[in-house]
Formats: C-alpha cells, structure tokens, sequence
C-alpha cells in the first residue's frame, strides 16, 4: 500500500507525463520536492525512493541503477543528558 501510494505522488507531480518517459532528473527533483518543500523525514525520502526504483524495474522494465540515486543520509545527533 505504501509504494502503491508513493507511485501515485510521483504520478502526481509528474503532472501528466507518462511513466515511460521519466528521467533521472525527475526522480531527482521528486525527492527534493519532498525534502524542501514537503518537508518530510530522511527516512519518508529513503521510502519515497525506494518505492519509485520498485515502479521502475519491475512495472515499467527499465533499469534504475543506471541512474545512481543515492539515499538520504541521517544526520549526526548529540545526545540528549538528563
């Protein structure tokens, strides 16, 4: 349900244009529409990727490694002391 619901977002912000003609640079804009202005965790983002890789390579056949997307990295946090 999760990357059935993510496909349908990057449908979405794809705003009409078919599957077959997405490019790296779209999913790469997708994930950052997500971070800057959604505003969602690393973790939504790793989610939201993982989900549109999934659309790729095994409903529209294509080969998303040759797009080299890398995945959101976690920042360092101190730890809270009490």
């Amino acid at each position: 349900k999760t990357y059935l619901n993510w496909a349908q977002q990057f449908d979405y912000f794809l705003q009409g244009r078919k599957f077959d003609e997405v490019k790296p640079q779209d999913v790469e804009a997708f994930l950052s529409y997500l971070s800057v202005d959604r505003k969602v965790s690393k973790s939504t983002q790793n989610v939201a990727l993982n989900a549109v890789v999934f659309l790729l390579r095994e409903i529209l056949n294509q080969n998303p490694e040759e797009y080299r997307f890398s995945h959101a990295k976690r920042g360092k946090r101190l730890p809270k002391v009490i």
